[in-house]
């Protein structure tokens, strides 16, 4: 009796430390999948890329914003220069500062031809490539850009039209004339490996030029 309890302890002492390894090799296993998951999607296999927006433009809107001089005293800027100017300040253009980068957006949007404009504008001194994705309140994507490199910018993101009106119609009479409440979601990516590096949201309303 002595010799088969002698042999039992033996394969137990033995079985722990090959169940501890096999525990150690399964947490470092997940903690790989963490580390290297990064972006959207990544935890399930699924993350793509997402393109650059075929509408960038170089530089950025806010310059346009000096063609028209202090107390309104007119400078060298054309007149399509002080146009987007004003059209910037009613749209309420301004930067907003997400800690590892500066995005510049216009926080009251407009919807013009099943397009939203917001002249989203990555600085040219930023390290990182900028998206924005809209959202209805319940978190449904109603449109996206494509990406930004540092020192561009786009005037507008197309909308799926049938997702937005559906938002619409679960709004009540009372909301329905103020515009169609959205989130904001800009995304940022660390360069070449697109990796996620954060990303903010930014609550507004939607509204179409001329009313719904």
């Amino acid at each position: 009796m002595t010799e088969i309890k002698g042999t039992g302890n033996t394969r137990r002492n033995l079985l722990l430390p090959v169940l501890a390894a096999v525990c150690a090799l399964a947490l470092a296993a997940m903690a790989y999948v963490l580390a290297v998951s990064g972006g959207e999607g990544r935890e399930q296999g699924t993350f793509t890329p997402p393109p650059f927006d075929q509408s960038a433009l170089p530089g950025t809107p806010a310059a346009m914003q000096d063609a028209s001089g202090e107390n309104g005293q007119e400078t060298a800027g054309g007149p399509d220069d002080r146009e987007t100017a004003a059209r910037l300040e009613k749209l309420g253009y301004s930067s907003l500062d997400a800690v590892n980068y500066q995005v510049s957006v216009c926080g009251a949007p407009v919807l013009e031809d099943g397009k939203v404009i917001l002249y989203l504008t990555n600085p040219e001194t930023n390290q990182v490539w900028l998206k924005v994705r809209i959202l209805d309140a319940s978190g449904q994507i109603l449109g996206e850009s494509g990406l930004l490199r540092p020192g561009e910018y786009v005037e507008s993101a197309e909308l799926d039209m049938e997702a937005v009106k559906a938002a619409m119609e679960t709004l009540d009479l009372s909301e329905k004339g103020t515009g169609l409440p959205v989130i904001l979601r800009l995304m940022a990516y660390e360069p070449e490996t697109y990796h996620s590096a954060g990303a903010v949201s930014l609550s507004t309303v939607l509204t179409v030029s001329g009313g719904w």
